[in-house]
């Protein structure tokens, strides 16, 4: 549904923006149609062109205009497909890594609760490292971490 909202509203968009610029070539008839020629002198070189109606003009600068983004567009294409296929490479290469650790790690079973967990550290104001807390209880290092001497002052 969504899709074919965003079809609909570029569908209006789009009417609306030809329908202005129609507004405006049809109000500014004579402008556009008077004849008018360019001319380039760079000193060495000079060029003219033939009498051409201002429409002529407009249309072609416009067209150029669109030539140049394309063009510009495109190579940042080209860029960004590079970038794609080397981030693809890497990512293949990293799941090949992972499956390699996963492939060591086999014997290693897959049930978090049964795995290895790591005690925390005890750290005092100072940041020096103690005696790691025991695992078992955290209730039960909660209330060893109470009773201790709070009275210590940081230098």
């Amino acid at each position: 549904m969504k899709i074919q909202n965003k079809t609909k509203v570029r569908i209006g968009f789009l009417t609306f923006i030809i329908a202005f610029l129609l507004l405006i070539f049809y109000q500014n008839k004579a402008f556009f149609m008077v004849q008018q020629s360019l001319m380039l002198d760079l000193g060495f070189f000079s060029y003219k062109t033939p009498e051409l109606s201002n429409f002529i003009f407009f249309v072609t600068f416009f067209l150029f205009g669109i030539l140049i983004t394309y063009f510009s567009s495109l190579f940042k294409h080209f860029k960004d497909a590079k970038t794609i296929k080397q981030l693809k490479a890497k990512e293949a290469a990293l799941i090949e890594t992972v499956a390699n650790l996963e492939a060591r790690l086999g014997g290693v079973p897959d049930d978090p609760s049964s795995s290895i967990q790591a005690s925390p550290v005890q750290e005092d104001m100072t940041g020096v490292e103690q005696k790691p807390m025991p695992a078992s209880d955290p209730a039960s290092s909660f209330s060893e971490n109470s009773s201790m001497d709070t009275t210590q002052t940081v230098k």
